[in-house]
């Protein structure tokens, strides 16, 4: 069974689109931090790729509830 048997009232392009749409769709859901970069050749979009920023906090680096001080 081919994508195109299961959405017979739609055309090929426009699944294309949807699988496009969905495709991209899930790269940002799964993002937390970095890009998402669509490239296209020949006014078509041939791939997406992903750059996702994993950062580490410096050892000298306090906690953020470690910088508050309550007033005493």
């Amino acid at each position: 069974m081919s994508i195109h048997d299961r959405t017979p009232d739609r055309k090929p392009s426009q699944v294309q689109d949807a699988a496009l749409i969905d495709a991209i769709s899930q790269a940002i859901g799964t993002l937390r931090y970095g890009s998402l970069e669509i490239v296209v050749h020949d006014g078509r979009v041939t791939q997406i790729e992903k750059r996702e920023k994993v950062r580490f906090p410096q050892e000298s680096e306090k906690p953020r509830s470690a910088e508050r001080t309550t007033a005493g």
